[in-house]
């Protein structure tokens, strides 16, 4: 298992003790601070060992560091992981037919390889490898294409969204 896979199953289990500890916590527990204390520390681990890196803010903000991801968990701050995505753009190519493709990747596991599947108006098309650099993040070069074809870049798990080849204007 990758460590992004585990930090985020890792997140998932903190998420569902915190939630087993909240529902059998006396009522008067958490009014009184016996009960939320633990919570939010056992909250907190997630942050700690780099896990901060794979974590957000509930409105999708990303830590500068563990410090400041601690500090949003004891204060009751809501804890996600950070879901890793695929997009597809384009740039004119030198032949005024086609359109060259790239795809990026941003916070997939760390320098880790993958192997992303090409699939070409709902054909597969090709085996992409990709590496990502230790931000967990890479730009791959998929070729030129024909106007109003359809991409779609599998890595992983993760698709982007198909996109029709459109060369923008220069």
């Amino acid at each position: 298992m990758k460590t992004g896979s585990r930090i985020r199953a890792a997140l998932g289990a903190v998420t569902v003790t915190m939630l087993a500890i909240a529902m059998l916590a006396p009522a008067g527990a958490a009014a009184q601070g016996n009960g939320q204390g633990g919570v939010k520390r056992l909250a907190a681990q997630a942050c700690k060992h780099g896990g901060w890196r794979e974590l957000q803010r509930a409105d999708g903000t990303r830590f500068r560091n563990q410090g400041r991801c601690v500090s949003h968990a004891v204060r009751g701050g809501v804890l996600s992981a950070v879901a890793p995505a695929v997009t597809v753009t384009f740039v004119p190519s030198v032949d005024p037919a086609t359109c060259d493709a790239t795809a990026t990747l941003v916070d997939f596991d760390l320098s880790a390889s993958y192997e992303g599947s090409l699939v070409v108006d709902v054909l597969p098309a090709a085996a992409v490898p990709i590496t990502t650099d230790a931000l967990g993040d890479a730009t791959v070069p998929l070729g030129a294409f024909v106007a109003l074809q359809q991409l779609t870049l599998t890595v992983d798990g993760v698709s982007s969204p198909p996109t029709e080849v459109a060369c923008p204007v220069v």
